[in-house]
């Protein structure tokens, strides 16, 4: 009897413990094993900064789902977010220089210094995975004005800056699809990049807004002179 209880006991709480973050619904299109989710994290918000976090997820949601492609497809993807209050408002400036932020997001990562990346890579995914498992894409939200942004796939961090809806798409485009910058520094193509043009390689999609080819920017592939080209939808 001694044995069930301890064990009824520890099993609560380890089910308590999975949902000690709040998550709300932003936008739900149906099963998770079929759509898409789009779970948005918070760093560098307080308690009572909250609210502030979740409005803005809901602005952005609604403002990036207004664009090409991602209008056609809005009725594919959930949306989510997760409240994890910080101690401290903001972002480190540097790694070197952290704040008391619950991801522990600083900008300079890699030398960059507008890129702002976590630091608290196990209490990012203790966050999810006690949370939302079943994530895809994962943009956190810096609480910042300072403009910057960075996405590897599954992850995208980027500030609250003017230019912050701008930002989310573009780092979606390479979290969500390994899409290239519109510059040449990696050694292959990506789906977005190539060196020919007759047929171009989305030339069903030539015409949809600005979607086009244009020459890339910045260096050339070491071993061939010819020029690299690039879409500019997510760019």
């Amino acid at each position: 009897m001694k044995k069930f209880i301890l064990l009824f006991f520890a099993l609560s709480s380890w089910l308590t413990g999975s949902a000690q973050y709040r998550m709300d619904t932003i936008c739900y299109a149906g099963d998770s094993k079929i759509f898409t989710d789009i779970v948005f994290l918070g760093d560098g918000f307080k308690k009572e900064e909250m609210q502030v976090f979740i409005d803005f997820v809901k602005e952005k949601s609604e403002s990036f789902f207004d664009k090409m492609p991602w209008s056609q497809y809005r009725n594919r993807f959930n949306v989510f977010c997760i409240e994890t209050p910080s101690n401290e408002s903001g972002a480190g400036k540097t790694p070197d220089a952290p704040i008391d932020n619950f991801f522990g997001v600083c900008f300079g990562t890699s030398g960059v210094d507008r890129m702002p990346w976590p630091t608290k890579w196990s209490v990012v995914y203790n966050v999810l995975n006690t949370t939302k498992p079943d994530y895809d894409i994962v943009p956190i939200v810096v609480n910042s004005t300072k403009l910057g942004g960075g996405g590897a796939a599954p992850f995208i961090c980027f500030s609250m800056n003017e230019n912050s809806i701008e930002t989310l798409r573009h780092e979606f485009g390479h979290a969500f699809a390994n899409l290239a910058d519109e510059y040449w520094y990696r050694g292959r193509e990506l789906a977005n990049m190539t060196q020919k043009i007759d047929p171009v390689k989305w030339q069903s999609w030539l015409g949809i807004e600005e979607l086009a080819f244009y020459e890339s920017c910045g260096f050339k592939k070491a071993d061939d002179a010819s020029p690299m080209f690039i879409t500019s939808l997510w760019t």
